[in-house]
């Protein structure tokens, strides 16, 4: 149906990815290592079309979308050059340029994720799951589950612990704690987890 050509000047790598679906129409994206940059074809026969082919290709530098025009077959040629520096062509529409915006980085994840205090414990002890602290986060996600039950906690904290009162429906069970950084600048980290078994000196 399509042709891409990608033309890579060195100091930036990129891969083209297929991603075919006859239902929605058909796509390829274009994955730049450090920046958000896809590519799609798509149908663009609906009311959002903005050229008169069958098809358009779009294109997002991290900020903005361009449109292609495109007839829905020959070939589109993508430029990168080192820096991030772009162009692209579809042979029926103007040349499109700009400048790639670099991806934000993604948090490290949370370490040395912890539960205290050790067994035994009951029902009404209050347990403590604390983390060491990742440089940049504003605040952390962390939440506490059972296995098949209910989520026993969601919250959002600043610090680097929580506290958590263990319920009789918790006891010789396993608790899971996730904790996940965020910060403004950053990607969220990957999740971090510990899994804590509750029992006592009955059990």
């Amino acid at each position: 149906m399509f042709g891409v050509v990608l033309i890579n000047n060195s100091g930036v790598s990129a891969t083209l990815m297929p991603n075919g679906d006859p239902v929605a129409g058909a796509t390829r994206s274009i994955s730049v290592d450090g920046f958000p940059f896809p590519l799609s074809l798509q149908d663009a026969t609906n009311q959002e079309k903005t050229v008169p082919q069958s098809y358009a290709a779009k294109i997002f530098d991290g900020e903005s979308t361009f449109q292609l025009g495109y007839e829905g077959t020959g070939t589109i040629t993508v430029t990168i050059s080192a820096g991030g520096a772009f162009s692209a062509s579809s042979g029926y529409s103007q040349l499109i340029s700009g400048q790639l915006v670099a991806a934000p980085s993604r948090l490290p994840a949370v370490q040395n994720l912890r539960w205290s205090p050790p067994n035994p414990v009951y029902s009404g002890t209050v347990m403590t799951v604390a983390w060491d602290p990742v440089s940049a986060a504003a605040g952390y996600d962390v939440v506490i589950e059972r296995e098949r039950q209910p989520t026993r906690l969601d919250q959002i904290v600043s610090g680097t612990s929580l506290t958590y009162t263990l319920k009789g429906t918790d006891m010789f069970g396993w608790l899971t704690a996730t904790v996940v950084a965020r910060g403004p600048d950053n990607l969220p980290s990957l999740k971090a987890s510990e899994r804590y078994y509750c029992g006592n000196n009955l059990g």
